[in-house]
């Protein structure tokens, strides 16, 4: 790996002329990784969608639906194992990256137990099934229990090192990898499929767990290399003192996303109408989360933004955020626009359940990463018992909400629960925007007072 010649970003700013180039070296970092990780959408997405298409059509509606959920599931238990150490990772990164012994504490204090946790998915879903507490187990294998506690663990340890690279704007190589995974994948599961193997969980979920395990190994591999560039100074220690707290409250924070996400969604589907129409539900989801797949892929380098620019004046850390947030709403309207006016001149061919379908998930997916990116800023800004008060009360009216109209209307309590929901942008945005008012204000003073003095 190339040495980094970014070092002055891990150095507090010391005056008006530092500051400036620290805060235009981020801006040119961040450019470089979202333009990386757009390339990566582009070509992870065409396969994405190519073999999304290609197993609806193997399998049918049905079989399909039940695919989804099981994907479904296992990508929301990977969020759960995850702890939001990604999130609490956000505020320190700078500390932690600026010397070889501090990075080894991140890596031995923090990484590593959470990994140890992780591992023990595959034991913890064993002994749930051996205990007969959960029906649905009941209906897999030992053997199916086994392989999809494996690929839950191997997908979480993969999101956490993928996270922690995208945090050093090392997004160049995530992207790469990203589409390799994927094209493992594939490379391993069409053949067997056309060579007459069964779609089971065992062919859905051993190339996966193949190909994860593969691209793990190359992310330490970098993760090492990267440690060999630190300082060598023997600086202190590095205890961060709310760490915890951040974690804990971005637990709640992301387990509140997580009811209003699709991976919650298409199971909740699958019990309501049916595999079926979960399945006509999960290829539409796809459909648009290509679609947004552009805006979800800026908010990594939105976080590794925030993070770094920490210890910049309060003024910056607030562009760095608007300057992620204009980005974030181009992209939204330049896609509304494009596909928007083909879905415009499709509505004779396109029925109005899918259409329906489609304008909800778009919704969902849009609304996720939104929220995503200001769970980031919070994060950075040591303000996550703020968006955790927030969260907890939104949840709380949405779900009054939909428990009160699910019996009568099942896509209208959604709906309602969803409009609760997107009120709360509203809230935030109000939060950010009136306390960067206030520290513009305490700015003004204080430069009025040296002045005077």
């Amino acid at each position: 790996m190339k040495k980094s010649t970014y070092t002055v970003a891990h150095q507090p700013a010391q005056n008006k002329q530092t500051a400036p180039t620290i805060f235009d070296q981020l801006n040119q970092r961040f450019v470089s990784a979202v333009k990386w990780n757009m390339a990566e959408t582009i070509a992870y997405h065409t396969l994405f969608i190519t073999h999304q298409l290609s197993l609806y059509s193997a399998l049918g509606a049905e079989q399909y639906g039940k695919a989804g959920a099981l994907f479904s599931f296992s990508f929301l238990s990977v969020t759960f194992l995850i702890g939001a150490l990604d999130i609490a990772l956000i505020p320190y990164i700078q500390a932690f990256t600026s010397s070889k012994l501090r990075f080894k504490t991140l890596i031995t204090n923090y990484i590593t137990p959470q990994i140890v946790f992780i591992l023990g998915s595959p034991f913890f879903l064993w002994i749930l099934k051996g205990t007969g507490l959960v029906s649905v187990l009941d209906t897999f294998s030992w053997t199916a229990c086994v392989l999809i506690g494996i690929f839950i663990a191997g997908q979480a340890i993969h999101k956490i090192l993928r996270r922690l690279l995208q945090l050093l704007f090392l997004n160049k190589y995530t992207a790469a990898l990203e589409v390799t995974t994927l094209g493992i994948y594939m490379a391993l599961f069409w053949p067997a499929y056309f060579l007459g193997y069964p779609v089971s969980i065992s062919l859905l979920l051993v190339p996966f767990i193949i190909a994860s395990s593969i691209v793990v190994a190359c992310f330490i591999s970098l993760l090492k290399n990267y440690v060999r560039d630190l300082a060598d100074t023997q600086t202190s220690s590095f205890t961060p003192t709310h760490f915890r707290t951040i974690q804990m409250c971005g637990i709640v924070n992301q387990l509140s996303r997580s009811v209003f996400s699709s991976n919650f969604l298409i199971p909740l589907f699958a019990l309501h109408a049916g595999f079926k129409q979960a399945g006509i539900a999960s290829l539409i989801n796809y459909g648009t989360y290509t679609l947004t797949f552009f805006v979800q892929k800026l908010c990594a380098p939105a976080a590794a933004l925030f993070g770094h620019s920490k210890h910049l004046t309060q003024k910056q850390q607030h562009q760095s955020f608007i300057k992620s947030l204009q980005l974030f709403f181009a992209i939204i309207a330049l896609l509304t626009v494009v596909f928007g006016s083909y879905g415009w001149n499709s509505l004779s061919t396109i029925s109005h359940t899918t259409l329906l379908y489609a304008c909800f998930f778009f919704l969902v997916h849009i609304l996720e990463h939104l929220f995503t990116l200001y769970e980031k800023f919070f994060a950075a800004q040591n303000k996550t018992l703020t968006l955790t008060l927030c969260n907890l009360i939104s949840c709380t009216t949405s779900g009054y909400a939909f428990y009160m109209l699910h019996n009568k209307h099942f896509l209208t309590a959604v709906l309602v629960s969803f409009t609760v929901r997107a009120f709360l942008f509203i809230v935030l945005s109000w939060f950010i925007f009136a306390t960067k008012i206030e520290s513009i204000i305490w700015f003004s003073k204080e430069k009025s007072s040296k002045r005077s003095s």
